[in-house]
C-alpha cells in the first residue's frame, strides 16, 4: 500500500488523501480510495487510518509507503 496526498481540492478541504495498492500482475500502484481531509495533523491521519481498519476488517498490508509527511510519523 503506498500513500500520497494532493493539495488541488475544493476551498472547503485542505488535501485529497489517496490510497494505492500494488497490483502484482501488472507491476503498477493501482489508486483504490480518495480521502478529503480538512487538515494534515497528526489526528486526522489517526482519523484515516481507523476509519480505514474499521472499515475494511481484513486491511493488513505487508509494507505502507508514503511521501514524507512528518504527521505520519
Amino acid at each position: 500500500m503506498y500513500l500520497d496526498a494532493t493539495f488541488g481540492v475544493p476551498k472547503q478541504f485542505y488535501q485529497c488523501l489517496i490510497i494505492m495498492v500494488f497490483d502484482a500482475a501488472r507491476k503498477i500502484y493501482v489508486p483504490c480510495d480518495w480521502i478529503l481531509m480538512t487538515g494534515k495533523t497528526a489526528e486526522c491521519y489517526w482519523q484515516v487510518f481507523n476509519w480505514l481498519t474499521s472499515t475494511l476488517q481484513d486491511l493488513n498490508p505487508l509494507f505502507v509507503g508514503v511521501d514524507f509527511e512528518w504527521n505520519f510519523f
